[in-house]
């Protein structure tokens, strides 16, 4: 399964059933913390609901529209990504030209994670996404292929080598 050990301390790996215990169990912990932010939470009553979730997120990845993945930082689960993607539009998944994060613009740890990242703020999408009752303005994050650190530099070296990067 997909693995990308991101530095010595962090890890992000494609979440598997096994897993469900552990994530529902972080999740349970911080209900009142993401409940604000994720109209999931509160649907989210057992490992059960968890492992139901993976399996269809899992389905999702083998058809090539989805990745839910864990974020371990020095072993331990700390959170939780996903991708929607969209191969024919070439939006959300690393690899392709142009990677994008939305944030509830209220919740500043999220907002922090792409603007630490270097991706450019793009707007905000008003009242876009709804949690229970309230409604919140989302901001929209991206970076292109171009923009990735590094990237300028591992292009140049391969037109320097002859051989361009796939």
């Amino acid at each position: 399964m997909f693995s990308l050990r991101v530095d010595d301390e962090v890890e992000i790996r494609l979440l598997e059933e096994r897993h469900a215990d552990e994530v529902y169990a972080l999740v349970d912990a911080n209900r009142e913390h993401l409940r604000p932010w994720l109209p999931w939470v509160d649907g989210t009553r057992s490992a059960d609901d968890t492992r139901a979730f993976i399996r269809t997120a899992l389905e999702g990845f083998a058809a090539g529209r989805e990745h839910a993945a864990a974020l371990r930082f020095r072993g331990e689960l700390a959170g939780g990504i996903g991708l929607d993607v969209n191969a024919q539009m070439r939006h959300g998944e690393i690899g392709l030209n142009r990677v994008q994060i939305l944030c509830a613009a209220h919740n500043v740890r999220s907002c922090a994670v792409p603007e630490r990242l270097g991706f450019r703020m793009e707007g905000t999408l008003r009242e876009f996404e709804r949690v229970g009752e309230r409604f919140h303005d989302i901001r929209v994050y991206a970076m292109l292929a171009a923009e990735w650190p590094g990237q300028v530099e591992r292009e140049a070296a391969g037109k320097v080598e002859g051989k361009a990067e796939a």
